[in-house]
């Protein structure tokens, strides 16, 4: 994962893009607590670079900032709990780019373009490696496909909802190989590459950030990886190839069309 690339001037495009609202709540904002919503588990790769960034503004603007997580849908609830926010700055929404896969594979109670005022990046997502239970006898991507060639649909892989990057990078190896591998929701992708560690599923296609540990500490063992060049995911990382994307993360505020302008002046 990289750095937070937005910092303070993102904090300050939330605020300028407060400040120019006509009214008199701006000339105060904020007098009181501002939430953070991510729709996904604590740990994950939206939450933590969340919470960094509450931490900072909390300390910019002397008023609590909390985080909290609505988790479900890949996502889908706790955006749509935002959408259905008042648009005042007090409700904000850390997201990645699964909301904008959502739009093509799961129905919404909101438009992710009209209900929302992106305020500016986060973070950029590491790589997805390809993961699996270390106890499995795969010791290269072909081993699993010829496994997963041999037996049809009896090798299960974990995903965060239909329209997560895992599932997406199922459909591409399953395509590409002509394989079947299963997908298994689960509610975050940290989960899922837990269960691969306990070997309730086979792999999943994971972020660096958290396939590395489990890699580390011999529970999985990494068989490719999707980036630009070769990274050692482990002590022992084979060749690695590329065919999924990258994920992303950013800050959005619950503002339906009336105060849309203020914060689209100040994106980053």
């Amino acid at each position: 994962m990289t750095s937070l690339r937005a910092g303070l001037p993102l904090i300050g495009a939330l605020l300028v893009g407060v400040a120019l609202a006509p009214n008199a709540q701006a000339q105060t904002y904020p007098d009181r607590a501002i939430a953070i919503v991510v729709p996904y588990p604590p740990g994950g790769l939206t939450d933590i670079p969340a919470r960094l960034l509450a931490a900072m503004l909390q300390d910019k603007v002397g008023q609590s900032v909390i985080v909290e997580n609505k988790t479900g849908g890949n996502g889908t609830i706790g955006v749509a709990a935002v959408s259905r926010a008042a648009p005042d700055g007090y409700t904000l929404l850390a997201n990645s780019l699964s909301d904008a896969q959502n739009l093509h594979f799961v129905p919404l109670s909101y438009s992710a373009v009209d209900d929302f005022a992106q305020i500016g990046w986060i973070v950029d997502g590491p790589p997805v490696a390809l993961i699996i239970d270390a106890k499995l006898p795969y010791q290269t991507l072909a081993d699993l496909i010829a496994d997963a060639k041999a037996r049809p649909e009896k090798i299960s892989f974990g995903t965060t909802g239909p329209a997560s990057t895992a599932a997406m990078a199922i459909g591409q190896i399953n395509k590409a190989a002509g394989i079947n591998i299963v997908g298994v929701p689960y509610r975050g992708s940290n989960d899922a590459a837990q269960a691969v560690a306990g070997g309730a599923i086979q792999g999943v296609f994971t972020y660096y950030s958290q396939s590395k540990p489990l890699v580390d500490d011999g529970k999985a063992r990494a068989l490719a990886v999707a980036a630009p060049s070769r990274i050692a995911v482990g002590r022992k990382c084979r060749r690695s190839r590329n065919w999924a994307t990258r994920s992303t993360s950013e800050a959005s505020s619950a503002s339906p069309r009336p105060p849309r302008h203020r914060s689209r002046s100040s994106n980053i």
